[in-house]
C-alpha cells in the first residue's frame, strides 16, 4: 500500500482533554473510524520517523496487539468506547501490552477519545500512546546514581531473576554484577534466614511478599551465605515496582550491610542477659512476640511456660496497670510519642506482683508508615519502687518536720553586718512579725542576749568560724516582752562572697526543755531513787545523793568507779551482759543484782536504764528493792502456806465476773465439787449442776439477794459429787464493786464441812438420844424408886414386926416366913443394884472379860435349873435341843455367858405364861462361835418396840413395867456384855405370837483332860453337892479354930461378917479402922512397931474404904512389916478395877459387899489352903 508522509503542523483540531497531549514523550496519533493514521505529532516522528497516511497504527508503530483480544487496535478502541462505563467519561484510559517486530515487549499506556466531525473525515479517534518503563530499558535509573548509594540495591522480576544492581549491592553480596544477573533471589543457595537463625523459606522472605501481596517491607535483619560460605547479615527493605497502572511488575530490594551491628546486638544480648534483661519483639501484624529467657525467668517462669505472643504480656499485666500500659503502646503506634515507656506490675508465677519498667519503639514499619514491628526491653524496678517509697515515705516526713519546725532560721555575714531572721525567728523573740534586718536587725538581737551567756556564744563562733565547724549553745535572750527565755542557737560557717565569714543556722526555743532540765537536775538531787550517768566502760559518771543514803559511799567514792567494784560476785556475769548491752542501744528493764553497801552488806537493788547513742552514756533509774523482795519472798511463803492450809482444810476459792458470766475456781473448788479441772473455766450454769437442784434453786436465791442488796453472805449447801466423801460445804462470798458502785463480781470461799456438818447432826442426835435417854432414865428412876421402895418396904416392914415381937408372941412358923421375906426382898434388891453396877461398869469401859474353859452343856442346865422352878410356877415348859457338832468344851467367860443367858431365858419365863420355851444350842465352826437361840410364845414385840429393845432404861412400855416388872436394863446389858464377848444378840418377834433371841459368842473348841482330884476342877461348872444323913459322920465346921483379925468401919457389917465367921468355927477379933489393925498385930501394940514373933492371927480381912487409913494403905503397911498371912479385901465398890487394885496392894483375894455367907467362908478357906493351913 502507498505510503504518503503526514503532516506535522499544525496540528488538526481535536478534543483537548487527553492529558498527555502536549506531553513531549507522548505519541499523539489522529485515525479515521476505521483506525487509519491521518496525523502524527513531531515526537512520533522524532521517534519512528515520518508517518504515513492511512497505515493502520499498528502499523505505524510497528505493533502487534497481544492481550486486546481484538482484531485491530482500532476495533479494540471502538469496542471500549461502545461499552457502558459507569463514569460516562469521554476519554478512556488503559494499558496495552504489545510485542514489536523486534520480538521486545512494550507496555503502552493509552488514552482516547471519540471525535466526532461534521464529516467522515473529520470522525474518528484522538489517540495518545505513553511507553511505561521497562526493567530492560533501566538505563536511564542506572544512570541517576544508584552506583553512588551507600546500600546495595537490586532489580527483581517477578519470578526473583535478578534484573540489575548497583556496586554497593556487588560489594556486599560479593558477587559481581554479571553472575548476579544471572542468578535468581529465590535460589536455595543464598540459605537465608531471619535474625535467629532460622531458615526461610521462599514464601517467607520479603521480595516474595511484596511480589505477592504487593505489602512493603522496611529494615528486616536476615542473614545469608556469601560465596566464601560466610555469613553476612543485612537490613533490607523491599518495595514494590509498579507499572503506571498501579501492577507490581518487580522488585526493588534495597540493603545495608549490620553484619557488624549484628555482632554487636549479640554481644549486647549477652550484656542484657548478664543484666537480668528482659527483651522483646513484637510483629504488630500477626501479634507473635518473641521473648528472650529473661523476660519469663525475672518472673519466675521456664522459657517453654512462656507463649511468645503479646497476649502472654497482656495477661500477666495487673489489671489496674493494664489501661493505662495499652495506652502508652496506642501513644506510640500512632506516633504520639517518639517511644513506648510504662512502669507496671506483673504477676509472677508465686502469684507475687512486681513492678517492671517497660520501654521500647518501632523498629520497622510497612510502605505507608504503618508500625510493623516494635522491640523494647523489660527492666525489674522492684527494688526501685521499694526505694522510691521509702524515699517518699522520707520525704513527706522531712516535708512535715520542716512545715512543723517552730526554729527559726537566720544568716549573718559579719564583715558586712548583713543579717537576716526568718519570721519564726522574730516571733520566737516575741515579735509580732519579721523585724528590721541589716545591722539595725543584728545589734537588736545582739542586745537582746543576756550579758553572761553573749561571751560564750562569741567565744564559740570565734573558735568555730575560723575552724569551719559547727558552734552552738545555749543562750537567755530577753524577748520583746521582757522576759528572759532560753534559746538554742546553733550553726555553721563558711566563706562569704565578699571573703568574710557568714554564719547560718538556727534558734530554737529550748527554755521549756532546759527549766525541765533545771526541774530534772533538782529532782535528780532529790529523788528517792538511786540516779547516775554511766559511761560505755561501765563507770559511774554522776549519782544523786540516794546512792549515799542506800549504800554509804559518798559521790566522791562513787563517781569513776566501775558497777563492777560493788557487784556481788555471784551478779557478775549476768551484770555485764545487761550493762554492756544498755551501753550499745538497748534500753534495760527491771534488772535485778546485789550491790555492796560501804559497811559490807548487800542491797538488792533494781536497774532501768535508757542508752544515749550519741554521747555512749547511759542514764540509770536505780532503785532499792530489798525490802520488797522480802516482803515478796513472805508472801510467796504465806501464799505457798495458804495454798498448803488450803488444801489440807480443803478450802477453795472462787469468783463469778456478772459481766461475762464467767465463774473461776481455783483447784480445790474442782475437788470439793466433783467437777474434773479439764472443763474450766466454766459458766454460771455448769457450777450450779454441781449441786442438787434443791440446792440450786435455793443458791439462787441466795445470790440474787446478796447481788441485790449488797454485803455478804455464808451457807452450807449440800452436794452429791464431791470427791473423796465431800457431801456438805460451806460457801462465803462477798461482791465486788466498780468505781461507780454497780455490783460487777462475787467472790469467796467453799470449804468441807462435811465432817462438821455430821458431827453437829450426830451432836443432834446424841443430843435426841440424851434428851431420850433422860426421859428414859427419869422413867427408869421412877421405876427404881418404885422396885427400891417396893423390897425395902417389906424389909423395914417385916423387920419392925420382928422387931417389936419382943415376948416372941408370934409362932415360929410366922417368924421364918417372915425372916424369909425380908431375904427374899433384899436378894432382889441386890440384884437390882448388881444390874445397875453392871450397867454402869459397861457405859464407862470399864468392865473386862475373861477367857477360860467351860462346858456349854454344864453351863446351860445350871442357867435351866435357876429358872426351872419359876417355869414351872407360870405354867411353862422348857424343852432343849444339842446340835450334835458342839463341842464339848470352849473357851470364853462362863460368869458373863451365865449372866446374858439367865437374862434371855429369865426373860422368856417372865413374858410366857402358860406356854413353851425351846432352848436350842449349835457351834458354828466356820466361825467359831456358840449359838444359843431362845425361842418362846409369849406376848411378842412391835416393830416399833422392836427398833428401841436394846435401849438402856427402856421396856416395851410401862404396862409392861407395871405387869412384868423389871429395871430396862437386863437386855442392853446383855447385848454390850454378847458384844464384849466377840457376838451379838438379835431378835425375831411377833405381837402375840411369840419372841426367838439369838445369842452368838466368839468361843474357840479347846480340850480339856478332866481331873478328879478337887472339887470343881471343870471350871465353869458348879460342883454338885451331896448331903449325908445326919449322925452318921460328925460335922467339920469349914474354919474351925481360924484366928481372924476384921477390919470393919461399919458397925452392923462388922457385927454379921463376925457372926459368920464364928458360925463358921472361927476366933474372930474385930477392928473399926486400919490403924487398929496394925497395932493387933504388932508386938508392942503400935502402929509403928514390929510384927510378934508369933503371928496371933491367921488371917486378915480389911474393908477398903476406912476412915484414918484405908485398906490399900493397911495392906501395903502390914505387907511392909513382913505380914505373910493371907489378906482378903472386902469392899461395896463395884468400879471397875478394884480387884487389880486390892491385888496390887498385896491382898490374896476379895469378896464384895453384901457379904453372901457361903462365898465369904468359900473365899477364907481357899486362901488358907493356898498358904497351907
Amino acid at each position: 500500500m502507498a505510503t504518503a508522509p503526514l503532516r506535522l503542523e499544525p496540528a488538526p483540531t481535536v478534543g483537548t482533554s487527553c492529558g498527555h497531549a502536549t506531553t513531549p514523550d507522548a505519541f499523539v496519533l489522529l485515525t479515521d473510524v476505521m483506525g487509519r493514521l491521518q496525523w502524527a505529532n513531531r515526537s512520533y516522528s522524532s521517534h519512528f520517523g515520518p508517518a504515513v497516511e492511512g497505515d493502520s497504527i499498528e502499523a505505524a508503530l510497528g505493533l502487534e496487539p497481544t492481550s486486546t483480544g481484538a482484531k485491530s487496535l482500532a476495533e479494540w478502541m471502538e469496542r471500549q468506547h461502545s461499552a457502558e462505563r459507569v463514569d460516562r467519561s469521554p476519554v478512556w484510559e488503559g494499558v496495552l501490552e504489545c510485542r514489536g517486530s523486534d520480538g521486545r515487549s512494550h507496555t503502552l499506556h493509552c488514552e482516547f477519545e471519540r471525535r466526532n466531525g461534521r464529516n467522515a473525515s473529520t470522525t474518528g479517534f484522538a489517540v495518545t500512546l505513553t511507553e511505561e518503563p521497562t526493567l530492560e530499558n533501566s538505563a536511564e535509573l542506572r544512570a541517576v546514581a544508584l552506583d553512588n548509594l551507600g546500600e546495595g540495591v537490586v532489580l527483581l522480576r517477578g519470578d526473583g531473576t535478578i534484573v540489575d544492581c548497583n556496586r554497593a549491592a556487588e560489594e556486599i553480596l560479593g558477587t559481581k554484577r554479571d553472575v548476579l544477573l544471572s542468578l535468581n533471589a529465590f535460589d536455595s543457595h543464598w540459605n537465608v534466614s531471619d535474625l535467629h537463625g532460622k531458615r526461610l523459606a521462599v514464601d517467607q522472605r520479603p521480595a516474595y511478599d511484596v511480589i505477592t501481596n504487593g505489602r512493603s517491607h522496611r529494615n528486616l535483619i536476615v542473614g545469608f551465605q556469601t560465596p566464601d560460605r560466610g555469613r553476612r547479615w543485612i537490613s533490607e527493605s523491599a518495595e514494590p515496582w509498579r507499572s503506571r497502572s498501579g501492577e507490581v511488575i518487580g522488585v526493588i530490594s534495597s540493603f545495608s550491610d549490620v553484619t557488624e551491628a549484628f555482632q554487636i546486638q549479640n554481644r549486647l544480648e549477652v550484656v542484657v542477659d548478664g543484666a537480668g534483661l528482659g527483651t522483646w519483639d513484637w510483629n504488630v501484624m500477626t501479634g507473635h512476640c518473641a521473648f528472650n529467657d529473661q523476660w519469663g525467668r525475672m518472673l519466675g517462669y521456664e522459657p517453654s511456660e512462656i507463649t511468645q505472643h503479646v497476649s502472654s504480656w497482656e495477661r500477666l499485666v495487673h489489671p489496674d496497670d493494664l489501661p493505662a500500659a495499652l495506652a502508652a503502646v496506642r501513644s506510640h503506634l500512632s506516633g504520639e510519642s517518639s517511644s513506648y515507656r510504662s512502669e507496671h506490675r506483673l504477676r509472677r508465677r508465686d502469684g507475687s506482683w512486681t513492678w517492671i519498667l517497660d520501654t521500647g519503639r518501632i523498629i520497622e514499619r510497612s510502605f505507608d508508615g504503618q508500625a510493623l514491628r516494635v522491640a523494647g526491653v523489660h527492666v525489674d524496678i522492684n527494688a526501685n519502687k521499694e526505694l522510691e517509697a521509702q524515699l517518699r515515705e522520707a520525704h513527706e516526713r522531712y516535708q512535715a518536720a520542716t512545715d512543723g519546725t517552730s526554729d527559726g532560721l537566720f544568716d549573718i555575714e559579719v564583715d558586712t553586718g548583713r543579717f537576716w531572721l526568718s519570721e519564726r525567728g522574730w516571733r520566737l523573740l516575741g515579735h509580732a512579725g519579721a523585724g528590721p534586718e541589716g545591722p539595725l536587725g543584728l545589734d537588736l538581737v545582739r542586745r537582746a542576749i543576756h550579758g553572761d551567756d553573749f561571751e560564750a556564744l562569741r567565744a564559740s563562733i570565734k573558735e568555730h568560724g575560723q575552724a569551719g565547724t559547727p558552734f552552738g549553745g545555749d543562750v537567755r535572750i530577753r524577748s520583746n516582752l521582757g522576759e528572759y527565755r532560753w534559746f538554742r542557737v546553733q550553726g555553721s560557717s563558711r566563706p562569704s562572697p565578699s571573703g568574710g565569714i557568714r554564719l547560718s543556722g538556727t534558734v530554737q526555743d529550748v527554755h521549756v526543755r532546759r527549766t525541765a532540765e533545771e526541774q530534772r537536775d533538782r529532782n535528780f538531787q532529790q529523788s528517792l531513787d538511786l540516779l547516775c550517768l554511766a559511761d560505755y566502760e561501765c563507770r559511774l559518771r554522776q549519782v544523786n545523793p540516794a546512792w549515799t543514803r542506800v549504800l554509804g559511799w559518798t559521790a566522791q567514792e562513787l563517781v569513776g568507779r566501775y558497777i563492777s567494784d560493788f557487784l556481788h560476785p555471784d551478779d557478775l556475769a549476768r551484770s555485764y551482759v545487761q550493762l554492756g548491752a544498755v551501753i550499745f542501744g538497748k534500753p534495760m528493764v527491771a534488772f535485778e543484782c546485789r550491790l555492796r553497801t560501804a559497811s559490807g552488806g548487800y542491797r538488792l537493788l533494781s536497774w532501768n536504764g535508757t542508752p544515749d547513742s550519741e554521747t555512749w552514756t547511759s542514764f540509770c533509774v536505780v532503785r532499792d528493792v530489798t525490802h520488797a523482795h522480802e516482803q515478796a519472798r513472805a508472801m510467796a511463803a504465806n501464799a505457798a502456806m495458804l495454798k498448803e492450809a488450803q488444801t489440807a482444810g480443803r478450802i477453795g476459792c472462787w469468783s463469778i465476773d456478772l459481766k461475762s458470766g464467767l465463774v473461776t475456781w481455783t483447784r480445790q473448788v474442782y475437788h470439793l465439787l466433783g467437777v474434773p479441772e479439764a472443763e474450766g473455766p466454766i459458766s454460771i450454769e455448769r457450777a450450779q449442776a454441781a449441786f442438787p437442784q434443791a440446792e440450786q434453786e435455793r443458791l439462787g436465791v441466795l445470790l440474787r439477794s446478796t447481788i441485790a442488796r449488797g454485803g455478804a453472805f455464808r451457807a452450807v449447801v449440800n452436794t452429791t459429787n464431791g470427791a473423796d466423801g465431800v457431801r456438805f460445804v460451806r460457801g462465803e462470798g462477798r461482791v465486788g464493786v466498780d468505781a461507780k458502785g454497780d455490783v460487777t463480781s462475787v467472790m469467796g470461799t467453799i470449804m468441807d464441812v462435811t465432817a462438821e456438818v455430821e458431827r453437829e447432826q450426830a451432836l443432834r442426835d446424841a443430843q435426841g438420844q440424851a434428851e431420850a435417854a433422860s426421859r428414859a432414865k427419869s422413867e427408869f428412876l421412877a421405876n427404881m424408886s418404885h422396885e427400891i421402895r417396893t423390897p425395902l418396904t417389906a424389909i423395914i416392914g417385916f423387920a419392925e414386926i420382928l422387931a417389936n415381937d419382943k415376948q416372941q408372941a408370934l409362932p415360929s412358923d410366922a417368924w421364918l416366913g417372915y425372916a424369909d421375906t425380908i431375904r427374899r426382898n433384899g436378894e432382889h434388891l441386890l440384884s437390882l443394884i448388881n444390874d445397875i453396877l453392871d450397867l454402869s461398869k459397861i457405859e464407862a469401859g470399864q468392865l473386862t472379860t475373861e477367857s477360860v474353859a467351860l462346858q456349854p452343856r454344864a453351863l446351860v442346865d445350871d442357867v435351866l435349873e435357876l429358872v426351872a422352878m419359876k417355869a414351872l410356877a407360870r405354867g411353862n415348859v422348857i424343852r432343849v435341843a444339842w446340835q450334835e457338832a458342839t463341842p464339848s468344851y470352849v473357851r470364853s467367860d462362863p460368869v458373863r455367858l451365865r449372866q446374858v443367858l439367865v437374862n434371855i431365858v429369865g426373860n422368856a419365863v417372865k413374858f410366857t405364861e402358860k406356854g413353851r420355851i425351846d432352848v436350842k444350842v449349835g457351834y458354828a465352826e466356820s466361825t467359831q462361835r456358840l449359838v444359843i437361840a431362845v425361842a418362846d410364845t409369849g406376848i411378842g414385840l412391835t416393830r416399833e418396840q422392836l427398833s428401841r429393845l436394846f435401849g438402856a432404861f427402856v421396856q416395851a412400855d410401862s404396862g409392861t413395867t407395871r405387869r412384868f416388872g423389871g429395871t430396862g436394863l437386863g437386855l442392853r446389858i446383855s447385848r454390850r456384855l454378847a458384844q464384849m464377848l466377840g457376838g451379838d444378840i438379835t431378835v425375831q418377834s411377833e405381837p402375840g405370837v411369840g419372841s426367838t433371841f439369838v445369842v452368838s459368842v466368839m468361843a474357840p473348841a479347846v480340850y480339856v483332860e478332866p481331873r478328879f482330884d478337887e472339887p470343881g476342877s471343870h471350871p465353869g461348872v458348879e460342883p454338885r453337892r451331896f448331903e449325908t444323913p445326919s449322925g452318921v459322920f460328925p460335922r467339920q465346921l469349914p474354919l474351925q479354930d481360924v484366928r481372924v483379925l476384921v477390919a470393919e468401919d461399919g458397925p452392923d457389917n462388922l457385927q454379921l461378917i463376925t457372926f459368920h465367921l464364928k458360925k463358921a468355927g472361927a476366933i474372930v477379933n474385930p477392928v473399926e479402922n486400919g490403924v487398929q489393925a496394925i497395932e493387933a498385930v504388932t508386938a508392942d501394940g503400935t502402929l509403928d512397931g514390929k510384927l510378934a514373933d508369933i503371928a496371933p492371927y491367921d488371917l486378915v480381912l480389911t474393908d477398903i474404904q476406912m476412915p484414918e487409913m484405908d485398906g490399900f494403905e493397911t495392906t501395903r503397911r502390914l505387907r511392909l512389916k513382913g505380914w505373910l498371912g493371907p489378906i482378903i479385901a472386902l469392899t461395896a465398890s463395884a468400879m471397875a478395877g478394884d480387884r487389880e487394885r486390892c491385888l496390887n496392894a498385896g491382898c490374896d483375894a476379895y469378896a464384895s459387899k453384901p457379904i453372901d455367907r457361903d462365898e465369904l467362908i468359900d473365899v477364907c478357906r481357899r486362901s488358907l489352903v493356898r498358904v497351907g493351913r
